[in-house]
């Protein structure tokens, strides 16, 4: 009768034991997804890329055409912040600014933008960088 109850409550403990491991190792896979997901949402130049030309328009003006894509797996991003730079013909800076364009660069995806620029007089070529992003 003594080992049989002692069977039992090493069984109990068992299962409990078990029940308990699983029942934490969902809390923790859940705390991980929410976890890398503000990482992307916090982190969005980690996650998205700006490829983009210029030219000198027929009008005189810059034009830059470019595409974002993002590598994040959980997050959307919008309103994406490129900086801007004009510089002249020895590469001096003459001027800069923060241009937002209004799209939505979806996860594992693109979008492409087209951006008219005002340059100041004796900008030669700009150079452009992204800056941040808002997540959806």
């Amino acid at each position: 009768m003594r080992n049989r109850n002692g069977l039992l409550l090493c069984l109990w403990v068992l299962l409990f034991g078990l029940g308990a491991c699983r029942h934490g190792g969902e809390q923790s896979y859940q705390q991980t997804v929410e976890s890398a997901e503000d990482h992307e949402k916090n982190n969005p130049q980690e996650f998205l890329k700006l490829t983009a030309d210029s030219r000198k328009n027929m009008g005189g003006k810059w034009v830059m055409n470019g595409v974002v894509a993002n590598t994040a797996r959980l997050t959307d991003f919008h309103a994406v912040v490129i900086h801007i730079v004009f510089l002249d013909k020895n590469k001096s800076k003459i001027s800069e600014l923060d241009a937002t364009e209004n799209m939505t660069v979806p996860k594992g995806g693109q979008a492409e933008f087209k951006e008219k620029l005002d340059a100041p007089d004796g900008t030669a070529s700009i150079s452009y960088a992204l800056k941040g992003a808002s997540a959806n």
